[in-house]
């Protein structure tokens, strides 16, 4: 007797167990989104010097004197020394095609700055004052955030994912019957930052330039556990 009621206590404890374990694996998946546009504090641009000569010597001498002469109108231009660093020196040959074979005509360097800056209200003075010593190219010109400011603003709108994504679960089970009991998992997804560019005149000369808004964004995709209310 004492053995038959022990095994219909362990058999409902078992039922009890499963009934339990099946309940907790009912799973609902959602994403929940939060993002914030942020004023740029950071102004990249990068410029550069391109030269054609005869020789190679020759224009790299003439690229290097120019380089030299718009990096000290950058420093004039009120840049730290550690905002602007050579990004690209390059040396190709140039060739004349007009004939049934190539001709040798002189050679081509170029020579490229990348500036970063948290001076974002400078992009026209920078530009102004490379291109007036001798810049001939401007290749990019963007805004964005610092990594501080953008780590700073991504822990803020983790809460907000979060809850997002619980709001989300709410509103889908609830019609159902159903409600969360706890989470399974949580993983977070972030959206790299892009820096907003701007296309130049030809004339590379008094660009007025306007930073915009930068989007950062959070996911959070939760697997939360349901079970019937």
């Amino acid at each position: 007797m004492k053995l038959a009621l022990l095994a219909l206590v362990i058999l409902a404890a078992s039922a009890a167990g499963a009934a339990h374990a099946d309940i907790r694996e009912r799973t609902v998946s959602v994403t929940g989104s939060a993002s914030e546009v942020l004023e740029p504090d950071m102004l990249a641009v990068e410029i550069g010097v391109e030269t054609q000569a005869g020789t190679a010597l020759d224009a790299l001498a003439e690229n290097s004197a120019l380089m030299s002469g718009v990096l000290e109108a950058l420093r004039e231009a009120g840049l730290p020394e550690g905002d602007v660093s050579t990004s690209r020196l390059s040396m190709h040959p140039v060739y004349d095609y007009g004939g049934d074979v190539p001709v040798l005509t002189g050679y081509r360097a170029v020579n490229s700055a990348s500036i970063g800056t948290k001076m974002v209200g400078s992009a026209a003075a920078v530009i102004d004052g490379a291109v007036g010593a001798g810049a001939n190219r401007v290749d990019r010109v963007s805004f964005g955030l610092s990594p501080e400011r953008e780590a700073e603003a991504r822990e803020r709108l983790v809460e907000a994912a979060v809850l997002d994504a619980r709001a989300r679960a709410d509103a889908a089970l609830g019609p159902l019957g159903y409600g969360v009991i706890g989470v399974k998992s949580v993983g977070l997804g972030e959206r790299p930052q892009e820096w907003p560019a701007y296309a130049m005149a030809d004339s590379l000369r008094s660009v007025p330039v306007a930073p915009g808004g930068v989007e950062v964004s959070v996911t959070a995709h939760i697997v939360f556990l349901m079970a019937r209310i």
